[in-house]
């Protein structure tokens, strides 16, 4: 958490704020200094544990020296001692209340305790000693929003508005509470405020317009972008909104209305993007290829007129990829880290292309430089070990599977595909015991899956273990008696037993329906597993 205060700019003032005692002569003021200046210097070294003794000597010396108690609080904070870090704060408040560096540390330290409630009294007694500031009274309200008393930050806002008028920062914070609390009604007439106090502004008509959308209001986002054209005719985010009413999936037409605002430059290319968006999520939620093909040339659009956006050649290869394309869609992941790889669903995307293609040694290159960005991420560590294991490194793919799978605490799915894809890794490197170890545990996750049962049946029939294979494959044929990997499984088993003919034509209707399996081909024009 970032500090609320500046402690290095306000550590020069410190030596200076140590106050003269009565009675007490100059070198035992000196000395004080010295100690107080070397407790500084220690603590900005990083040494708390020499600064600690530093500091209570001085407050030994001179008690209730608020410099001193402030000092002390920020060295039991870097101690993570936070109990005395709140006791000094506190006394640093009550020995010097016209500070307000110290009131701020106190906050900060009530924040770092999750007591957001006590760091809102703190500002609001800022707020109080020092009303010409509005800083404190906007942290004020943003701690009572993050201690859920909405009303009461709201109660702040209004007050502020009352000094400062309508603008635009107040009634937003105002209107996302009240969105929040699901007030809509008050939401709307904070939107409508701004309108009336700014009418030469669209953008505050499109804030109502927005509005509406979130809450399904659509008839009434519409009449906002009619009347926000019948005043700036050429609002061109306005016209692209409208264009999307072509009914009943009249695609031609709806690209034939949307071309015009996407080819010009000066409409967002977040606005473009934001009208695609909700078309493209429907047609791949239903499969609906005809529609993606439909709406590519839109995408195309954005490439031409905003060339150096990545987000424009993502759009593309999305529904290149969605569409079945898969090897131009990798062009388009390709182009779009080029300009931008600091996305990381991109570079997923890219390595699930590059899966899908097969192209292991290209998916393993990919995936390192992945990795480089976004060493933590299991999904990338799981393709980074697909790519391996498909290469025949076995061993190498154990060890960044078993990576993958710390990395993958909470996502259930991840952990299932992993554990599954160990336990091939473990039976290819020979160590069937951690195989079937972990075959067993996905099985547990999820014991219907055809492909698990028959990668599982594979290690067991390479192992001789005929019987509990031939089991797994009669439970694979019951719940996918045309899935591939179960077919070509089946195949194997039957070659093993020796009948090739069988064999061979299980593997031609996994050909069948896997027809880019070059181990599938291999099989059958050699007659053998090899």
């Amino acid at each position: 958490m970032k500090s609320l205060i500046l402690p290095f700019l306000l550590s020069l003032t410190w030596a200076g704020s140590l106050r003269a005692q009565p009675g007490s002569t100059s070198l035992e003021e000196v000395q004080r200094q010295a100690t107080f200046i070397e407790g500084h210097r220690e603590f900005f070294l990083g040494n708390y544990e020499k600064a600690e003794p530093l500091f209570l000597e001085v407050l030994e010396k001179d008690p209730e020296n608020a410099a001193a108690a402030y000092a002390l609080a920020r060295t039991y904070a870097g101690l993570e001692k936070f109990n005395q870090a709140l006791e000094y704060a506190r006394k640093a408040t009550d020995w010097e209340p016209s500070n307000p560096w110290y009131w701020m540390f106190l906050a900060e330290l009530y924040q770092q305790s999750e007591d957001d409630l006590r760091a809102a009294e703190v500002y609001a007694e800022l707020a109080r000693r020092f009303p010409d500031n509005d800083f404190y009274a906007f942290n004020q309200a943003y701690f009572l929003v993050r201690a859920n008393r909405h009303e009461d930050a709201i109660a702040v806002y209004d007050r502020l508005e009352k000094k400062m008028g309508v603008n635009e920062e107040l009634t937003r914070r105002k209107y996302q509470l009240y969105l929040g609390m699901g007030n809509y009604k008050k939401a709307e007439r904070e939107i409508q405020r701004l309108i009336q106090r700014f009418p030469d502004k669209p953008r505050y008509r499109y804030l109502l317009a927005t509005f509406y959308e979130t809450i399904d209001r659509q008839g009434d986002a519409r009449k906002v972008y009619r009347q926000i054209l019948e005043r700036w005719p050429e609002e061109p985010r306005a016209r692209l909104a409208l264009a999307t009413e072509a009914e009943g999936g009249a695609d031609a037409r709806l690209v034939e209305r949307l071309e015009p605002v996407f080819r010009n430059p000066n409409v967002n290319i977040d606005a473009k993007i934001g009208e695609m968006l909700p078309l493209i999520q429907e047609a791949v939620q239903n499969d609906d290829r005809p529609r993606m093909e439909a709406l590519l040339p839109l995408a195309r659009l954005l490439e031409e007129v905003h060339p150096g956006e990545a987000k424009a050649f993502a759009v593309t290869a999305d529904l290149l990829f969605h569409s079945g394309r898969i090897e131009e869609a990798v062009e388009h992941y390709r182009r779009t880290l080029e300009l931008d790889d600091s996305v990381y669903q991109v570079w997923e995307q890219l390595l699930n292309a590059l899966a899908q293609l097969r192209r292991w040694k290209e998916l393993t290159r990919s995936a390192e430089e992945a990795l480089d960005l976004f060493p933590n991420q299991a999904s990338l560590n799981y393709l980074y070990g697909l790519g391996l294991l498909e290469q025949g490194k076995a061993r190498a793919a154990v060890s960044t599977l078993e990576q993958a799978l710390l990395m993958a605490v909470g996502l259930e799915d991840m952990r299932f595909r992993i554990l599954g894809l160990l336990g091939r890794a473990h039976c290819e490197a020979g160590q069937l015991e951690a195989a079937l170890r972990r075959f067993e545990e996905a099985r547990r996750m999820n014991a219907q899956s055809p492909l698990l049962l028959a990668a599982y049946a594979r290690c067991l029939l390479s192992n001789n273990q005929f019987d509990p294979a031939q089991s797994l494959l009669e439970e694979a044929t019951r719940l996918a008696p045309n899935h591939p990997a179960v077919l070509e499984t089946r195949g194997d088993a039957l070659f093993l037993q020796g009948d090739v003919n069988g064999a061979l034509q299980l593997w031609q209707k996994a050909l069948e329906q896997d027809p880019q399996n070059e181990t599938l081909k291999r099989k059958i024009s050699s007659r053998s597993l090899e």
